[in-house]
């Protein structure tokens, strides 16, 4: 007898643990676990249940009763954290092209809030973090192709590895970055150190 479990993952002899038959990927789930511990340690949002005379709108006041207090903190930081840190990342990219401090500023608050990044913010949506994990594995290619730095590549090539295990359609931004790196390394001295650093 076959039993559906709540992530639509059919229950057999293999798969009777949901978090393993999750359709999430796990490196998404990973990223919750410090949000999660943040607040089981601080108590920063409160465990209790909210009723319409604690805010005007009903729709907010049945999502936060629906969650955990846990889950609640997770879901307001997680988006703008993340997407803060990508907003910051930008700065130094283009810090990293030698623009001036104002245009790299003015250029970073475009990106922050004239794109989609913006409305994704205040989601706990996966494509948050991958378009963080995009935005630092340019960055540290940009700064291996300033110094020749072969950590910068490692750094690049954990920012990629993570990158899959967030989204699997992120396969698509590391085929073409690798391309750049490849091309790059084929160029530079200390080839085997360099390719070395990628495969890690």
């Amino acid at each position: 007898e076959e039993l559906r479990s709540n992530n639509g993952v059919e229950k057999t002899d293999i798969c009777k643990n949901e978090i393993i038959c999750s359709i999430t990927p796990i490196g998404y789930s990973v990223s919750y676990v410090p949000f999660i511990m943040i607040n089981k340690s601080f108590d920063i949002i409160p465990d209790f249940k909210f009723t319409g005379d604690d805010f005007d709108d009903p729709n907010y006041v049945n999502w936060r009763n629906s969650l955990s207090h846990d889950e609640t903190f997770t879901f307001l930081f997680f988006g703008p954290v993340f997407t803060s840190l990508t907003v910051a990342i930008m700065f130094l990219i283009m810090r990293s092209y030698e623009y001036t401090k104002r245009t790299s500023v003015i250029t970073s608050l475009l990106f922050g809030f004239g794109t989609i990044s913006w409305a994704y913010s205040t989601t706990g949506y996966n494509v948050v973090e991958s378009g963080f994990l995009a935005i630092l594995a340019f960055y540290f290619y940009r700064m291996f192709r300033r110094n020749n730095s072969p950590l910068s590549l490692l750094f690049s090539g954990i920012s990629l590895g993570f990158g899959l295990t967030v989204r699997y359609d992120f396969a698509l931004f590391v085929v073409v970055l690798l391309v750049f790196i490849i091309l790059e390394i084929k160029n530079k001295n200390n080839k085997v150190k360099n390719i070395l650093c990628i495969i890690v």
